[in-house]
């Protein structure tokens, strides 16, 4: 047989093993009832919480842990001004076997803050070194505009940190 042929060959057989490992659930076992207790209190302590399905990802705060699975409460409030029947997820009770994973999520807003002040200090402190040592003599407006560039790199990196959570892995 053939360098080419062999190699064609094994790269079938791979793709073969890869593709029927694809449809096999990932789930994790049913944790003890101390286990159990523990991971609820992790729940109620959390910001949010993530729970990683064969189906999906659901993140919400006041998740349920019970010995059959964790429950995903209904979200609190109204989704729209105008309803029309009843547009609201239901509560929905994922099982031990479709779970692969637990976490909570904590967002990092002061880290991205501080890192959009930090980026926007040294950027505006890079405009008035452009303009020289006495650019507030000269134009009070470079040194506004050196505190907006300052303000505004903060709002972004705070806007930034909220939109990305830091998560940890409680179960498995």
């Amino acid at each position: 047989m053939s360098p080419v042929r062999a190699a064609l060959l094994t790269g079938f057989a791979l793709a073969g093993l890869f593709a029927a490992d694809a449809g096999v659930a990932n789930a994790v076992a049913p944790p003890g009832s101390a286990q159990l207790a523990r991971l609820q209190v992790a729940c109620d302590a959390a910001w949010r919480v993530r729970v990683t399905t064969t189906n999906g990802i659901f993140q919400r705060r006041g998740a349920i842990v019970e010995a059959g699975g964790i429950t995903i409460p209904r979200p609190p409030g109204r989704p729209a001004l105008f309803i029309v029947g009843d547009p609201q997820a239901p509560e929905r009770t994922l099982r031990w076997s479709e779970i692969e994973a637990v976490g909570t999520e904590q967002p990092r807003v002061l880290r991205g803050a501080l890192m959009g002040f930090v980026a926007g200090a040294a950027l505006s402190g890079a405009l008035l070194g452009v303009v020289g040592p006495r650019a507030h003599d000269a134009s009070p407006v470079v040194v506004w505009a050196a505190g907006i560039v300052t303000l505004g790199f903060t709002a972004l990196g705070l806007v930034v940190g909220a939109g990305s959570p830091e998560i940890h892995p409680l179960y498995p």
